[in-house]
């Protein structure tokens, strides 16, 4: 299709305001702008679609055990610990719940294991 058809379908207004090309008046704002909007949507994607979203809590039941002479960590979480749990995970609570850097325990420290 040529020009002069188009003239002949569409006013020359028409025509005219097809060809305008738009002008960037501020161009660091409107960078600014695009910006903003690409965080805002990133955000709002993330938010929506992110696999790592917490379901729920929930609270572990703690117990308060004395060491007795003779005492283990190991013997402890095994004795504490449900039977299809895995005895090194146990013990790996129990440092992590009383804060201990070996696994040494001592007669009359007291020690707080999570029931099962």
């Amino acid at each position: 299709m040529s020009i002069n058809e188009l003239k002949n379908i569409c006013s020359a207004k028409e025509v005219v305001r097809m060809s305008k090309k738009i002008r960037i008046a501020n161009k660091p704002r409107f960078i600014t702008s695009l910006v903003i909007l690409f965080v805002f949507f990133s955000i709002c994607f993330y938010t929506i679609f992110n696999p790592y979203t917490v379901e729920g809590t929930f609270e572990v039941e703690l117990i308060e055990v004395e060491v007795k002479e003779g005492d283990t960590l190991w013997m402890l979480a095994k004795t504490f610990s449900s039977e299809n749990q895995d005895i090194r995970y146990s013990i790996y609570e129990i440092c992590t719940i009383n804060n201990l850097t070996t696994s040494n325990v001592y007669p009359g420290q007291i020690l707080y294991i999570p029931l099962k």
